[in-house]
């Protein structure tokens, strides 16, 4: 409880200096020192605030405090130097800058290094007033009549001292300048605040910001607190998650299998790791391998909470233009970067930091994924994986070599000292073996961490389509499937085909728009029954659910925009003031249709990035008018409301219509592996279970145009839903290995 008030209190007080309440900032920093007596933020504000107010007893009172945890610390040694020096105290001040040069005196780096040169000045300068006073004593002593004014020479500042020795380099006074970005990294020693505060009171407030900057900036030495997290928009920081990016730093020098509990929070623990990692300068290279349905959902994070920029395999056309590849970051889709036409490329180049998510696909070393990762060249790597070992504890072996050769020896000792004999998912010396996997792994809990989020119900509401709608999603099935049979299997012509059975089941006018292209019969002949349609069964069915949710927040996905369109004016022809959000919207007005969802439209039409970067925990209800066919997908969308700080129970209906594809997979995924009750990232943990090579999506579209009719694809896809069964055993008996083998051992 006490980190959460500390954290609170930091940013309030941090709001409060940069408005130039003074008084107010110091109020926090002091209660948060009577939660945390060494907190080094605000030891160091405080420190910093006397000193400009000239109260020097007070300001050397909260940096000694500061230096019980960094005693070693020569920076804040000068400092203390310098103010003891300020405080009229010359010969205390002297040895304290002896003590930085004994500190300094072995580094060749150019930070202590250049410390030392600065020491050795104000020793030289100290010296002399020093030498001065005595003399002048000296004379006071030898003509006690004299008479005139008493002779007393001010300390300099350290460098206005250096300015008065011409044995010692000239360092200018530093003028008053903006505040540092948090993200500077290369820190200039000559622009150090150590030569004091600007004599102006009216710099006062700069000053206090520069302090607080440098105080951040002197992190970059060491691991105990993260630089990252004041630059995070919109991300809940729980402490396990911080204390987690400070072991993957400090302990594991960068090198770490992340390894937490489904849903916790694995990707946002890689993320805050990954933005530390690039602030301190420790990485500029950076590749993210994810399975293909993650490559859009860690893009659009990184984006709106860490301010980080990345090319990704969902572009179109990555592939065409030159260097790709070449990019400083990229998120790559690891069945497209282990491809023989991009494997060349991705394995020719250097990184600074690899991170795979979902890395319990890399079990198996004689495949493609693991022979990629072990060919990357990469200095630092994150692996993220819920279930590390789902069979046996090779597959642990095989993950620890990628990620630390040699670690773990070789596969026959592995075998030896640490599997049973005839069972190889058990270990035959877990202790021995969780010593050594201390040195690579963290794996949070829930039991220790305690999230608990609201429930979430999901209803399916089928809907008989009309006679005419019916005539033209039969149309379009019977089209892709006749089409498929003659193709040849091209990439543009599959993509195609399948964005007309998506389009089918979403709505007409996302249908018509691709249809118009094509100019076969068929195809206008389906164009003409579209403009016939002017109302479909599902948006009807929509509006009266709508009705019923009266006064509720009501968000309603759907994959094209041209739908959106649709339903827009469906909703305000029945009096429903909806706004509407989809990715071509510019910033601007993004934020104003977010506004108007929030103050005045009871609904938020939106395409698959709705909410990105925003809170909607508002609302509290879901309405998938069509379906993604990949089911991370459709739990990005439930994502947008049911996380960790929402309040209220979560409804989600989802809209299909009777005899399509969309009835056939929601069928599938609620009753056989009950999708709408898993815990978020439980979905893919199973899919991953179901040893498929393809893309689920390409899965789904696969059984469906390879059936001849309605009752063939219902075979087709029931035999997928045991199959998802049997992947979801699998799942669960891989957490049960788990669990026995980690058990609470590695926690952050």
């Amino acid at each position: 409880m006490s980190r959460l008030l500390i954290e609170r209190l930091t940013a309030q007080a941090e709001r409060a200096c940069y408005r130039g309440a003074y008084g107010e900032a110091v109020g926090f920093f002091k209660r948060i020192l009577e939660y945390d007596a060494t907190n080094l933020g605000a030891c160091a504000a405080l420190s910093a605030y006397y000193e400009s107010k000239k109260d020097y007893g007070e300001a050397i009172g909260y940096l000694r405090q500061l230096m019980e945890v960094r005693r070693r610390n020569p920076e804040y040694l000068f400092d203390l130097a310098r103010l003891t020096a300020l405080s009229d105290d010359l010969p205390a001040a002297l040895e304290l800058y002896d003590e930085v040069v004994a500190k300094t005196r072995t580094s060749r780096e150019r930070g202590p290094s250049e410390l030392r040169r600065k020491a050795l000045a104000e020793i030289r300068a100290l010296s002399r007033q020093v030498a001065i006073r005595a003399e002048a004593d000296s004379r006071s002593a030898r003509d006690p009549k004299r008479k005139g004014p008493e002779t007393r020479v001010e300390p300099p500042a350290p460098a206005q001292a250096l300015a008065a020795s011409p044995a010692s380099p000239t360092i200018a006074p530093i003028a008053p300048i903006a505040p540092i970005p948090v993200k500077t990294v290369l820190v200039d020693p000559e622009w150090s605040f150590l030569a004091g505060p600007p004599a102006s009171s009216t710099n006062a407030l700069r000053f206090l910001r520069l302090r607080l900057d440098f105080h951040r900036l002197t992190l970059l030495g060491d691991y105990d607190e993260l630089v990252c997290l004041s630059t995070l928009h919109g991300v809940e920081k729980y402490w396990y998650q911080i204390e987690t990016v400070k072991k993957v730093l400090r302990d594991f020098r960068g090198r770490v299998l992340l390894a937490d509990e489904v849903g916790l929070g694995k990707t946002i623990e890689a993320a805050m790791a990954l933005k530390e990692f690039l602030l301190r300068g420790l990485a500029r290279t950076v590749l993210i391998l994810t399975p293909p349905g993650l490559v859009s959902q860690w893009k659009e994070e990184l984006e709106t909470k860490f301010d980080l920029t990345f090319r990704t395999t969902d572009e179109a056309g990555f592939a065409e233009g030159p260097g790709f590849w070449e990019s400083e970051r990229v998120i790559a889709s690891i069945n497209l970067a282990k491809s023989k036409a991009h494997a060349e490329q991705v394995t020719k180049r250097d990184y600074d930091l690899v991170i795979v998510d979902e890395a319990h696909r890399l079990k198996n070393r004689e495949t493609l994924a693991w022979k990629l990762v072990n060919s990357l060249k990469k200095r630092y790597v994150f692996f993220l994986s819920a279930t590390p070992v789902e069979n046996d504890l090779i597959e642990l072996y095989n993950l620890i070599t990628l990620l630390q050769p040699g670690t773990l020896k070789t596969e026959a000792e592995f075998r030896k000292q640490y599997t049973k004999r005839g069972n190889p998912r058990e270990a035959a010396n877990p202790e021995a073996l969780r010593e050594l996997l201390r040195s690579v792994m963290i794996r949070n809990t829930r039991s220790l961490v305690d999230v608990k989020l609201p429930k979430r119900f999901a209803v399916t509401l089928l809907v008989e389509p009309s006679p005419l709608e019916r005539e033209i999603y039969d149309g379009v099935t019977n089209l892709v499937r006749e089409r498929s049979r003659m193709e040849d299997g091209r990439s543009r012509s599959r993509l195609l085909l399948s964005t007309l059975v998506r389009e089918a089941g979403s709505s007409g006018s996302a249908l018509r728009e691709t249809l118009a292209a094509d100019p076969t019969p068929e195809a206008r002949h389906l164009v003409e029954c579209i403009d016939r349609l002017f109302e479909t069964e599902k948006s009807r069915r929509l509006v009266r659910l709508l009705g019923e949710k009266r006064g509720e927040k009501v968000l309603v996905f759907s994959q094209f925009k041209r739908t959106l369109e649709e339903l827009a004016a469906v909703l305000s022809r029945n009096g429903i003031l909806a706004a509407s959000y989809h990715g071509s919207l510019a910033s601007e007005e993004k934020q104003r249709a977010i506004r108007r969802f929030r103050e005045e439209a009871s609904v938020l039409l939106s395409t698959e990035s709705g909410g990105e970067g925003h809170n909607l925990q508002f609302a509290s209800t879901i309405v998938n008018f069509d379906l993604p066919w990949n089911p991370m997908k459709i739990e990005q969308r439930i994502g947008r409301l049911h996380r960790i700080g929402q309040t209220r129970d979560v409804f989600i209906f989802n809209l299909a219509s009777r005899g399509t594809l969309e009835e056939r997979l929601l069928a599938i995924l609620d009753q056989k592996i009950n999708l709408f009750e898993l815990v978020v990232g439980e979905v893919d943990m199973i899919l991953g279970h179901l040893d498929e090579e393809k893309d689920f999506d390409d899965v789904i579209f696969d059984l469906w145009r390879a059936a001849a009719s309605h009752e063939e694809a219902e075979t087709l896809f029931n035999d997928l839903g045991e199959k998802l069964v049997r992947a979801r055993s699998r799942y669960r008996e891989s957490l049960r290995i788990d669990e026995a083998l980690f058990g609470k051992e590695f926690e952050a």
